[in-house]
């Protein structure tokens, strides 16, 4: 765990950053999308009770929003902890393989109803595996159960077993700190090895995963990204929670401190299937309608 958080570190400059930057740099907004095909993506699709097991792609983007110049250099550091509430409902849903360690080159962000959901195509997406994953704590899917007991498949570094918020800073399954979730960001502008830095500061897709849904019961399964999970920005801006940007393509280190902004949720949602009585009932109403009009 102190590996992983040394690299993180390291790569984004967050020490170095720290100093004197603690006014509003702007905000990191996070955009949950769904998608039944990996092709067309919303905040939103609708699965058919009963209608079997389906894939549903699962994408997170940030962006940066500000007044002023936007960030020049990309992004340099975000790090994040997926929820999906009601996930695994009678224990038949299920994650699909995903790379769950290393640095760059990440996976590419293939998209296209062909390209199966597997390691090679989905985790954390191009340059924004940047930050070094050791397997000693690679990406770890959990299940758990806080609050009232609802479901929630949580992805996390391997050492963090605790849901987001509880631990002590003194154990190693800690999660009140934001450094036990998914570690994304790029070197530095112009740095080698290659790929070279992506100045992208609208929608950048950073992590992407697939999962099995099932559809024997009615549900919503709601992916977020709780605040709570999310890196702090620097030791002496806690307990301020966000994204680390680079001001520019000449600068080393993350310069710019945006706060958590607006988390758009994906939701995925299971309806009944509207019986032939029903439809009939539709169909009648709008006649109605049609001759009250006339």
């Amino acid at each position: 765990m102190r590996n992983a958080v040394v690299s993180l570190f390291a790569v984004a400059g967050l020490a170095a950053a720290a100093s004197g930057q603690v006014g509003s740099q702007g905000l990191t907004n996070v955009n949950v999308e769904v998608s039944t095909d990996n092709v067309a993506w919303s905040n939103a699709v609708a699965l058919n009770q009963g209608s079997g097991a389906h894939t549903v792609y699962v994408r997170f983007s940030v962006s940066w929003v500000g007044t002023g110049n936007a960030p020049g250099g990309g992004l340099a550091s975000f790090q994040f902890q997926p929820t999906f509430q009601n996930f695994n409902v009678g224990g038949a849903d299920s994650i699909f393989a995903y790379k769950t360690s290393g640095s760059n080159p990440g996976v590419p962000d293939a998209s296209g109803a062909n390209v199966a959901p597997d390691a090679t195509n989905m985790g954390r997406l191009g340059n924004y595996a940047g930050i070094a994953i050791s397997t000693s704590v690679a990406l770890t899917n959990y299940i758990n159960t806080p609050g009232a007991g609802a479901n929630f498949l949580r992805i996390a570094l391997a050492t963090v077993t605790n849901w987001i918020g509880t631990g002590t800073s003194t154990t190693a399954n800690n999660n009140v700190s934001g450094l036990g979730g998914i570690p994304t960001g790029q070197v530095p502008p112009g740095a080698l090895p290659p790929p070279t830095n992506d100045p992208n500061t609208t929608n950048a897709h950073i992590f992407k995963v697939a999962i099995s849904v099932d559809t024997t019961n009615l549900r919503t399964i709601t992916v977020d990204t709780p605040g709570a999970g999310v890196q702090y920005l620097s030791s002496t801006l806690r307990p301020r929670r966000g994204g680390i940007w680079y001001s520019a393509t000449t600068v080393s280190s993350g310069d710019v401190f945006a706060d958590l902004g607006v988390v758009t949720d994906g939701l995925i949602s299971i309806i009944p299937v509207p019986t032939p009585g029903s439809l009939a009932l539709i169909g009648l109403g709008g006649l109605m309608v049609g001759r009250r009009r006339r």
